[in-house]
């Protein structure tokens, strides 16, 4: 990118944070106060866009950082901010869901578990048993296990492009055991938010049920207009949120298992792209914004020396294990492609953001988890170089 366009880029998002900041002075009323939480969102997400561009990172890196520092700054999130929190996390899920190419994994099955796993397995249980050891009790310690241990796909994949290996078998294999590792900790993740229940159990035979009977319903609906795909899509999503809130779990499980069973139904480009388009244009930057905003961090300088100390308990364990299976398995492990999978934002924020509002984690360990998978995403794209910024979905 030129250096003018970069410089200009920053500017722009400098002007606007001044902008919002000098405009904070101004809300008193608590009708004002929601709209100016909606609006500094608005702002945040414009300007993360703005310095990703320009620094050539992922958009909700960016977009998770400066809604930590709004957060510090007194920003709270107010009004409608937090259900719309709500189901862009629903709506991230769902996508992860609707990008799990469940034909290809199958394909390299063997090397997809066995590298996703051990990518997955060893982090977890070393952060996992250190906090178990401080006296956190066992939800608690998997729960963060899980956040530090996952892998992004969307990461993965931009690497694997850049090095022009994506129709490799090696290529092929990192993908899917990616895949995994995503899938996992997704799981995981859900079945720790359980209590038992009759309501649960109708829940569960629900979900493996509902979402694919919905499928085989849509597959013979006809040609409608008014972007009749995406209202449906985003009134299943809707749906799947309040039924699980009412259960009283977290909504990812259903909307990842939504996505799934949904791709055939969205697998046409023009409503793939606008479902991407709503999803990665406003959903997920208001949730990425709103946990940033709600990690409540009181003390940067703490936050971010417990970050590190995630970031190295968990981080190297991630690369070596990682490492280990690719050669074991496929007798090579290219330095890009190995890096590439201690690169962690949206399972991580998530995980983070669902225990902190549940009261599992507290406040500045939910934002030294968020800080760590900032810090682990751009360890991992400069370890890698990529040629292309990386986004995650």
């Amino acid at each position: 990118m030129d250096k003018r366009v970069r410089s200009a880029l920053i500017a722009a998002g400098l002007l606007i944070a001044i902008a919002w900041a000098a405009a904070s002075l101004r809300f008193e009323s608590a009708h004002s106060k929601n709209l100016y939480s909606l609006a500094v969102a608005s702002a945040i997400i414009v300007d993360a866009l703005l310095f990703a561009e320009a620094l050539n990172v992922a958009s909700p890196v960016i977009e998770v950082l400066f809604g930590m520092i709004a957060g510090w700054l007194g920003v709270k999130a107010t009004g409608s901010l937090e259900p719309l929190a709500l189901m862009g996390g629903s709506a991230v899920m769902f996508l992860a869901g609707l990008e799990v190419d469940v034909p290809f994994v199958k394909d390299n099955l063997k090397e997809s578990i066995a590298i996703g796993l051990a990518g997955f397995a060893a982090p977890l249980l070393a952060s996992s048993l250190v906090f178990a050891a401080m006296g956190y009790t066992a939800r608690v310690a998997l729960l963060v296990g899980v956040a530090l241990s996952t892998t992004s796909v969307a990461v993965v994949y931009a690497i694997i492009k850049a090095m022009g290996v994506e129709r490799s078998h090696l290529g092929q294999a990192a993908l899917s055991s990616a895949m995994v590792a995503d899938v996992a900790s997704i799981v995981v993740f859900a079945l720790l938010l359980v209590e038992t229940s009759l309501g649960l159990v109708l829940y569960i035979v629900g979900l493996v049920v509902v979402p694919f009977i919905l499928a085989w319903l849509l597959r013979g609906l006809p040609a409608l207009g008014y972007e009749a795909e995406v209202r449906i899509i985003i009134a299943l999503l809707l749906a799947a949120t309040l039924v699980s809130e009412a259960v009283g779990i977290h909504a990812v499980l259903a909307s990842f298992i939504l996505g799934l069973a949904l791709q055939e139904f969205a697998r046409e480009p023009p409503v793939r792209d606008k479902i991407e388009a709503l999803i990665t244009g406003f959903l997920a930057p208001v949730f990425f914004v709103t946990a940033g905003i709600n990690a409540s961090i009181a003390s940067p300088g703490e936050a971010l020396l417990l970050a590190l100390a995630f970031l190295a308990l968990t981080y190297p364990l991630k690369i070596l294990a990682t490492w280990a299976a690719f050669k074991s398995l496929l007798r090579q492990a290219p330095r890009e492609l190995v890096t590439s999978f201690g690169a962690r934002l949206t399972v991580s924020t998530l995980i983070a953001y669902v225990g902190l509002k549940g009261g599992f984690l507290q406040p500045r360990v939910a934002g030294a988890i968020m800080l760590s998978a900032v810090l682990a995403t751009l360890a991992s794209g400069l370890l890698a170089r990529p040629s292309e910024p990386l986004f995650e979905a």
